[in-house]
């Protein structure tokens, strides 16, 4: 069973794996954040759970960013075992 993070723990983990501990500033640095949050996320919700993040974060990212991400990630996931 997948374990439960807050939204500021999921944020603080993409900081500090993604960006080196580092405050996202750039698209890039945004983009990070999201592939590292749909990588994370339960699969099936890899969208629903991206986009919340984008929205609670003021991301800048569009929504067209965060459903290429979020389709990235389901694909990477469709090969591994559950």
């Amino acid at each position: 069973m997948p374990r439960m993070v807050s939204p500021n723990e999921m944020q603080a983990a993409a900081e500090k794996f993604m960006l080196d501990g580092r405050k996202p500033k750039t698209r890039e640095d945004w983009a990070r954040c999201a592939n590292f949050c749909a990588g994370n996320a339960a699969r099936g919700l890899e969208l629903e759970v991206t986009k919340l993040m984008n929205i609670i974060f003021q991301s800048p990212l569009e929504d067209w960013d965060i459903e290429l991400i979020a389709a990235y990630q389901q694909k990477m996931k469709a090969g591994k075992p559950q």
